[in-house]
């Protein structure tokens, strides 16, 4: 008849909340992975950079590639290492990348390398492929190896001249 009434609807969320919750929970876990590794990755005393392999253009350098080679981190995103002249030899880099490509990694590659003031470094390169959001991409390293090889160079270089010193002695005294 005439009489009002109150039309109640109940719906149990507690399945929507429990999976929005658990979203929540994994985009915070997310988040904080990518916060870890992109820490690492700058924080490595270690030179590291990581670029994309279909253009070769560099999307990300850590703060130890920067102090090295002496480019700030503006002049070096979006841009590839021949843009920058990075390579003292640019045959050394197509090896390079062929060999990332071919082998998906490469170690301790001897590359000849200058830095933003024009000084030649000798660098062991490492790198590894991997694919992100559809792209294939390499993270490398870096290690300035120029002084070690000095180092090297100098002491080979006074061996060298006390054998001399020692034979010519010996000769000598054999005289």
């Amino acid at each position: 008849g005439d009489g009002r009434y109150l039309l109640l609807s109940v719906q149990n969320i507690d399945q929507e909340i429990a999976t929005e919750n658990a979203k929540n929970q994994a985009e915070t876990l997310l988040r904080e992975s990518q916060r870890k590794y992109w820490s690492i990755f700058q924080l490595s005393p270690i030179p590291l950079g990581l670029v994309k392999i279909s253009d070769s253009s560099m999307l990300e350098v850590n703060d130890s590639w920067v102090l090295q080679f002496g480019y700030a981190r503006d002049e070096v995103l979006g841009h590839t290492t021949l843009d920058i002249n990075l390579w003292c030899d640019p045959l050394q880099r197509q090896e390079l990348l062929q060999q990332i490509i071919l082998h998906e990694q490469v170690d301790r590659f001897e590359a000849h390398i200058r830095s933003k003031s024009g000084d030649m470094l000798t660098c062991l390169v490492s790198a590894r492929s991997f694919a992100m959001n559809g792209d294939d991409m390499f993270i490398f390293s870096m290690l300035d190896v120029t002084r070690q090889y000095q180092v090297e160079k100098e002491i080979r270089e006074m061996t060298s001249e006390l054998e001399l010193r020692v034979s010519q002695r010996t000769l000598k005294l054999e005289q």
